[in-house]
């Protein structure tokens, strides 16, 4: 019986981008963990486009970063409104001016 050599695509990157966006959820932890979603999510990518048989994991990447993008549009919002003077968003974001 003969076996395939199968190769294993390399999918650390792009699921470390889908994680992380998804604690973005999370108030104040979301400082930390959008820039490092879009940093392994756009990685991710370039390693896929780069060298698609060795990399893969191109929806969890393109996915994250998707969450990580609108997260961070949301936060920079919010963070818009809570210096104008906006307390009651302040505090929902976890914010104490």
């Amino acid at each position: 019986m003969k076996q395939k050599n199968t190769i294993k695509k390399s999918k650390a990157r792009a699921i470390l981008c889908f994680i992380f966006a998804i604690i973005s959820f999370l108030p104040l932890i979301n400082y930390i963990t959008i820039p490092l979603s879009l940093y392994f999510g756009f990685k991710s990518l370039k390693n896929i486009k780069k060298d698609p048989v060795a990399y893969g994991g191109k929806g969890f990447a393109i996915a994250g970063l998707t969450i990580s993008i609108l997260i961070l549009i949301f936060t920079l919002t919010g963070f818009a409104l809570c210096l104008s003077g906006n307390k009651e968003i302040c505090t929902a974001m976890g914010l104490l001016f």
